[in-house]
C-alpha cells in the first residue's frame, strides 16, 4: 500500500510503504473488505455473482471475461483499493464465495493457501472439477485512458499470470479426483481488466493436457469494444 505525502523541503513528493504485518491485522483487513462487500451488494448483483461463479467453473471463458470486466468497471472501487493486489484479490474472493454456497453442486472455495512452490490467489473444486485463479495488479499512475500501453500491460499481465500456474504448479493443491481445471491469469490496471484462460484434462499416460484456450489476443478485441481504445 502506499501513502503519498509532500517534502517540508521540496515539491517532491514522499512515497511510503505500508504493509499488513502479521495475519490477525489481514483477517481484520479482510472482514473490513467483507462488509463493505456486503453493503454494496443488491440482489441483482448477487444473482450476477452466481452466473459469473458459473461460467468460470464450467470454462465459458469469453461469456465470463465480458461479465467480470463490466464487474470490474462499475462495481470495484478503485478509489479505496487504488494499487492494493491484495485488497483485488479480497473482494473477488468475497463476490465469488458467497455464491459458491448457493449452486448446486456446491464449490469449496480457497484463498491464497499453500500451492506446489507458492500460494495459489483463488481456486475451487467440486467432484472432478477445478479452477485455479491467480491475479496480477498493476498501479495506474498516468490516467489518459484505455490505449496501446494499456492494452501491451495488461496482457503481459494475463500471460504472467497463467505461467506461473505452471511454474509454481499450483494444480498439486487440488484434490486428486479432480480430473478437469479451468484456468485463468486475470490482470487489473484501473478499472481496466484482462483475461486469459485455458481448460485443461488429466491424461493418465500424458499428464494435464490442454484442451481449449482463451488467448490475451482474444481478450485484447474484447478489451478494445468494451474500453474504446484511443
Amino acid at each position: 500500500m502506499l501513502i503519498g505525502s509532500q517534502s517540508l523541503l521540496s515539491e517532491a513528493p514522499l512515497t511510503a510503504h505500508v504493509r499488513i504485518p502479521n495475519s490477525e491485522i489481514r483477517t481484520e483487513f479482510r472482514k473490513w473488505i467483507q462488509k463493505d462487500f456486503n453493503s454494496r451488494m443488491t440482489p441483482e448483483r448477487r444473482g450476477k455473482s452466481v452466473e459469473l461463479l458459473t461460467a468460470m467453473v464450467d470454462g465459458y471463458f469469453s461469456e465470463f471475461a465480458n461479465d467480470f470486466g463490466t464487474f470490474v468497471l462499475k462495481a470495484v472501487p478503485q478509489r479505496i483499493f487504488g494499487s492494493v493486489e491484495a485488497a483485488y484479490q479480497n473482494y473477488v474472493y468475497a463476490y465469488f464465495s458467497g455464491a459458491a454456497d448457493v449452486v448446486k453442486p456446491k464449490w469449496t472455495t480457497v484463498m491464497g493457501v499453500e500451492a506446489g512452490d507458492g500460494r495459489v490467489d483463488m481456486a475451487a473444486h467440486s467432484g472432478a472439477r477445478g479452477t485455479i485463479v491467480e491475479f496480477k495488479r498493476f498501479g495506474h499512475p498516468v490516467k489518459k485512458g484505455y490505449r496501446e500501453v494499456e492494452r501491451l500491460r495488461l496482457s503481459e499481465g494475463t500471460t504472467a499470470a497463467l505461467d506461473q500456474c505452471d511454474t509454481r504448479h499450483y494444480r498439486a493443491m487440488l484434490p486428486k479426483e479432480v480430473k478437469i481445471v479451468c484456468e485463468y491469469g486475470i490482470a487489473f490496471l484501473g478499472p481496466y481488466c484482462a483475461i486469459e484462460a485455458r481448460l485443461l484434462e488429466w491424461d493418465d499416460g500424458k499428464g494435464w493436457v490442454i484442451k481449449r484456450k482463451y488467448t490475451a489476443e482474444d481478450d485484447e478485441l474484447r478489451r478494445d469494444k468494451t474500453y474504446c481504445i484511443t
